[in-house]
């Protein structure tokens, strides 16, 4: 658990913003809006279901993790699989990250953002 930065999801909102991340032993990732949060009010901002989710290779701070969003909310509703970028606070916190949600994630998959394109073309 600890603090990361997340990429907005919002198309008219650029940069990151900072919240309190938690991978719990039922393979979850929790983000709550500050440490005390997940204390207090421990309702999470987002919740990943880590052995569905896909997390990309670190790219120096940064690292990508596709997956739906369960935590209930509105947006959550109305938004499929999606693809959060983090940003942690040095390379070696982001292969600290990786590490963890490599454990319990479903797969591991490219650094960079995927295409909507598929990566192979079908054979006829």
């Amino acid at each position: 658990e600890g603090s990361l930065e997340r990429k907005s999801r919002n198309k008219l909102s650029w940069g990151y913003s900072t919240g309190y991340y938690v991978v719990t032993p039922a393979k979850w990732l929790h983000e709550f809006k500050d440490s005390d949060d997940s204390r207090v009010d421990p309702k999470p901002e987002l919740s990943l279901f880590l052995p569905d989710a896909v997390i990309g290779n670190p790219s120096g701070e940064k690292f990508n993790v596709k997956g739906k969003d369960r935590s209930g909310t509105m947006s959550s509703k109305l938004t499929g699989s999606t693809e959060l970028a983090f940003k942690a606070h040095s390379a070696a916190d982001a292969q600290k990250w990786f590490h963890v949600i490599q454990q319990v994630c479903g797969a591991t998959g490219p650094a960079e953002p995927t295409s909507p394109t598929p990566s192979s073309p079908a054979t006829a």
